[in-house]
């Protein structure tokens, strides 16, 4: 799903996405933005949501509203640490995830999240996945 984000506005962007979600074609995964609740920000102390929090509460919503897999990343605290953290969301709820592994240094990424250490490989009807978030992609 692409579209224009409102900056660090959780809930409009969970409100958003959620009608063009509901407007699409339908598909067996929705892909989410970088991010996509807050934008690509850096106040991560300010933003940061824990893995019970609003946001997968609505993505488990919409993964069984849409029988689909709903997956993006956004900005998630654990064990006091930051995280770009993927979330992939089945309609069961069952979901798994990936920290972003390299961060992007130009923008300050690595001042105010850590990295990630594991890969995600997925098996989702037949086929292996392993989702990557942005920077990622060059060091797959």
């Amino acid at each position: 799903v692409q579209t224009e984000l409102h900056w660090e506005q959780a809930a409009l962007n969970r409100q958003l996405l959620g009608k063009q979600i509901q407007t699409a074609q339908p598909g067996d995964i929705v892909v989410l933005p970088e991010m996509f609740t807050t934008g690509f920000s850096m106040r991560s102390d300010a933003l940061a949501e824990t893995i019970h929090g609003d946001t997968l509460k609505w993505m488990a919503l919409q993964a069984r509203s849409l029988d689909a897999v709903i997956c993006g990343s956004l900005i998630i605290v654990d064990q006091g640490k930051f995280y770009n953290r993927f979330i992939w969301m089945p309609a069961d709820g069952q979901h798994q995830f990936y920290d972003k592994r390299h961060l992007f240094r130009m923008s300050g990424e690595n001042d105010h999240y850590s990295a990630g250490t594991d890969q995600l490989i997925i098996n989702y009807r037949g086929a292996r996945i392993c989702p990557l978030v942005c920077y990622d992609l060059r060091f797959p």
